[in-house]
């Protein structure tokens, strides 16, 4: 039921980044929730920032620290439409996902959150090679 709302008020569409069609969250409702996308709109507001202009009202944050793993998928359900759902998904349509318990942040000097949500293969990478250092 809260999913269901969620993904009513959200806005979906083509991302600007990747050109998945999805929830448009980030660089003013131009960009998913893709670990690449939230660091190309991470980028962009940076630029942005920089340049004397407004900040966004969503800022992207990344996993830091994980608790535990809870789950795994290869797709996206909210991207997959129609055919796509029946079919067999090409290699560029999926995308390693872990069903992640742990801490969130916008970057290393931020406390952070704990929060559960998806996290790309990429994301985990990154968060566990900057944690060894």
């Amino acid at each position: 039921e809260r999913a269901r709302r969620y993904v009513a008020l959200s806005h979906t569409g083509t991302c600007a980044n990747c050109t998945n069609h999805g929830v448009l969250k980030y660089a003013r409702r131009t960009m998913c929730t893709r670990y690449k996308c939230q660091k190309a709109a991470t980028a962009e507001r940076v630029a942005r920032l920089a340049d004397g202009g407004g900040d966004d009202a969503v800022v992207p944050t990344y996993s830091f620290e994980i608790k535990e793993v809870i789950g795994m998928r290869f797709a996206d359900p909210e991207r997959l439409v129609g055919k796509k759902r029946r079919n067999e998904l090409a290699a560029a349509e999926t995308s390693l996902c872990y069903l992640t318990r742990g801490k969130f942040g916008e970057d290393q000097n931020d406390d952070g959150f704990i929060d559960t949500r998806w996290v790309e293969l990429e994301e985990l990478y990154v968060t566990t090679a900057a944690s060894r250092t």
